[in-house]
């Protein structure tokens, strides 16, 4: 047995022993002084004086007094809250037989007790019956709860700060209007480095400080749960990630910030309440949302704030009415250790040249992107890609693949002619980004390694007939010097220099294949699939991406799977398929024909794949809007992800061009470039182009609505390519 100062042997010193005071007056001691001011920070004064308690035994006629179950017959309110018997403290009638006058009295409750891990948090449940005169500035009957080891948690009211004000009836007094406040729970959280401490709690119920009037306290459930509080209440939760509800504590890894979400229940005692703000001891909080209808808040805090060591986390919540603001409701506390909480962590690996096992042919020349992301706790992620180089009247942008939680993933195969590309992997409010530059080719004669196909354009030719429609291409070799030839176009080509090569023909459902020769047994071949018809643009909103090639088990056959989008308005998609250099099915069977649907396949040779955009359901492959793709018989052998190197070249660190703020809270934003022409597009991750400029010098002003979310501003780099800066709308 610990005995304490002041305390008795056989007393117990734990704050929740007798909580419920069904032993009595066990375990506490009261004092009692007179005064004359002080209400308003419930520090009673004599003559402007701290006042000199008084000890007093217990109980003492109305004073200090057990009662038992039953009805207020004032106010009619619960005289207890839990078991059979609560505290009194003070009384209506006074504590002499000079009755319905009150006596200047403040009563204290006293409890002394020894801090543990266990009891260091704990609640007081209260009802104050406080009457309410007039033109009694800091002198109105008042009622607090302190704790010496907890002072941020003191409570203290004294009857001016409610309009509850009504008139009750009493058989032997006339009483000015009085505040009824039925039972409300208070909590006090004492710090750790204050365990094995004594603390003192003192509970005090006042008198007016001018006389007459008088102020009482029911006391009961010290350490009981705190729900349906008269002053309302609310509490924080330490799972995580969130339950289904969205209550928890969730981690934004990219922006090293915690999320909490917690619940609330809104104030009983009179009048119409609202949860005005919310407070965090010792932290800032960030982007605060209050959530009216279900009675839900949540706020950020970043994680860098809390250090290494583990930190207890309680918010104070202000509720507020028409009239009144109450003190602070606080919830319960969680403790948070920044060493759970691991930032998000993305690596990103660009593999070596897969030559598909063909000898001269470039164009099939493949690799593979290893996407490494840990620490996302239960975040959705979507891996996504976005062409620099992309077919006119097409974004280039699709989705490579959408899943949850950590993993490594080996994307493609991507086909090194469609050139540089930017990947952006999205999960909770973030995104991160990385510029993938292909490797060489690795098949063919080694002077054409460093071929780039680029600038595939249609051209209309004025007749607004898709049948007139031609198309062209650029095409530059780079490393070497002297010329080459392409066969059936022309000769004598220099490297290291773009050439517009005009396609013969006109735009049709099929790829053509050329011929790259640079001295006697140096051969290498391309395959160039056409634009899509120009002369129909506007309604041939059609796009069609390779998402994966699989092999089946036996390795002969080979099956593709598409993503693809056909715009806003109707649409239905078809296709047909050849064998590549067979068009019309002439003696071939790997030919198919039907409704747009994963997978396409099997094949076993060398394909093409046209998709047609139709207007009806009947879709008969109208030849007005049309994208054709390539696709080369995979080497089933080795279609695998080989590591080649790791891809630094996240386009957060180009410095071309910055946006200002990001991430954007309001409408406006500033564009800083260094180019001399800056030309950009802003897009939403939907691909939707919403808006677009061009402007000289360093910087240009945006003013806009956006929709909190992701969006991309692409914009022609320094080299004439396009390049992309994420911008985040909080």
């Amino acid at each position: 047995m610990i005995l304490l100062p002041g305390i008795s042997k056989g007393q117990d010193t734990l704050i929740c022993d007798n909580g419920g005071f069904e032993s009595n007056f066990t375990y506490y001691f009261g004092k009692t002084a007179t005064y004359t001011s002080g209400s308003d920070d419930c520090t009673p004064l004599s003559s402007g004086t701290p006042v000199t308690w008084s000890n007093s035994s217990l109980p003492t006629f109305r004073r200090f007094e057990i009662v038992t179950s039953g009805v207020d017959t004032l106010v009619g309110i619960n005289r207890t809250k839990f078991g059979s018997k609560a505290a009194l403290i003070n009384n209506r009638y006074g504590h002499t037989d000079s009755i319905c006058n009150g006596h200047f009295d403040a009563n204290k409750l006293i409890k002394r007790f020894k801090v543990t891990n266990e009891n260091r948090e704990f609640t007081v449940w209260f009802a104050a019956i406080l009457e309410n005169p007039s033109l009694h500035t800091n002198s109105q009957p008042f009622f607090s709860i302190k704790c010496d080891r907890a002072p941020v948690n003191d409570l203290c009211f004294d009857a001016s700060i409610l309009s509850c004000e009504d008139n009750y009836a009493d058989t032997l007094c006339e009483y000015s209007e009085i505040d009824a406040i039925d039972w409300t729970c208070h909590r006090i959280k004492i710090p750790k480095n204050m365990i094995d401490s004594i603390a003192t709690l003192e509970i005090i119920a006042a008198d007016c400080g001018c006389g007459l009037h008088f102020g009482y306290a029911y006391v009961d459930g010290i350490c009981e749960e705190c729900d349906g509080s008269a002053f309302g209440s609310a509490k924080l939760y330490d799972n995580h990630p969130p339950d289904g509800n969205g209550l928890g504590i969730s981690y934004n890894g990219c922006l090293d910030t915690i999320s909490f979400c917690g619940s609330y229940e809104l104030p009983t005692v009179c009048g119409t309440w609202d949860l005005d703000s919310i407070k965090i001891l010792n932290y800032s909080i960030y982007n605060l949302v209050i959530d009216d209808v279900n009675q839900q808040f949540c706020f950020d805090i970043p994680l860098s704030v809390f250090g290494d060591t583990c930190v207890e986390l309680f918010a104070a919540l202000y509720f507020s009415s028409v009239y009144n603001i109450l003190d602070p409701v606080f919830t319960n506390a969680i403790e948070i250790c920044p060493g759970e909480y691991e930032k998000y962590e993305v690596d990103v690996i660009s593999g070596s040249c897969q030559d598909n096992n063909t000898s001269t042919l470039i164009s099939d020349d493949y690799y593979y992107v290893q996407v490494d992301l840990s620490n996302l706790h239960g975040d959705t992620f979507t891996i996504e890609r976005w062409l620099d180089d992309p077919y006119p009247n097409e974004s280039g942008h699709y989705v490579i693949k959408a899943d949850t939680g950590d993993g490594t993933f080996n994307l493609g195969p991507f086909f090194i002619q469609e050139g540089s590309w930017m990947l952006t992997i999205k999960f909770a409010n973030c995104i991160d980004t990385f510029i993938i530059t292909p490797p060489n080719f690795c098949s063919g004669c080694n002077k054409f390694y460093r071929t780039t196909i680029s600038n595939i354009t249609c051209d209309d030719n004025g007749s607004y007939s898709i049948a007139d429609d031609t198309w062209t291409f650029d095409i530059k070799v780079l490393g070497m010097s002297g010329t080459f030839d392409i066969t059936g176009i022309g000769t004598g080509y220099s490297y290291n220099t773009i050439y517009t090569i005009d396609v013969p023909g006109y735009i049709g459902p099929e790829c053509v294949e050329f011929t790259l020769v640079g001295g006697v047994g140096c051969i290498s071949t391309i395959r160039v699939c056409p634009p899509k018809p120009c002369s129909n643009n506007e309604d041939c909103e059609l796009e069609v991406y390779l998402k994966e090639i699989s092999c089946a088990e036996e390795g002969t056959v080979f099956y593709i799977e598409l993503d693809s989008t056909s715009g806003s308005g109707p649409g239905y998609l078809c296709y047909e398929c050849f064998a590549f250099g067979d068009p019309g099915n002439t003696g071939n069977d790997n030919y198919f024909q039907g409704s747009f649907a994963n997978p396409f396949g099997p094949f076993n040779d060398d394909i093409y794949i046209t998709v047609y955009k139709c207007s009806t359901s009947a879709c008969d492959c109208d030849p007005s809007c049309f994208k054709v793709l390539y696709f080369s018989a995979p080497d089933c052998d080795n279609l695998d992800y080989r590591i080649e190197k790791k891809n630094n070249s996240s386009i957060k660190q180009l410095t071309e061009l910055i946006i200002i703020p990001n991430p954007l809270s309001g409408r406006e934003f500033l564009i800083r470039s260094k180019l001399k022409e800056t030309i950009f597009e802003l897009y939403n991750f939907s691909s939707k182009l919403i808006y677009s400029g061009n402007f000289s010098g360093p910087d240009y002003t945006v003013s806009i609505d956006l929709a909190a979310g992701l969006y991309l501003i692409r914009y022609t780099n320094s080299e004439g390519l396009n390049s992309y800066v994420p911008l985040i709308k909080l």
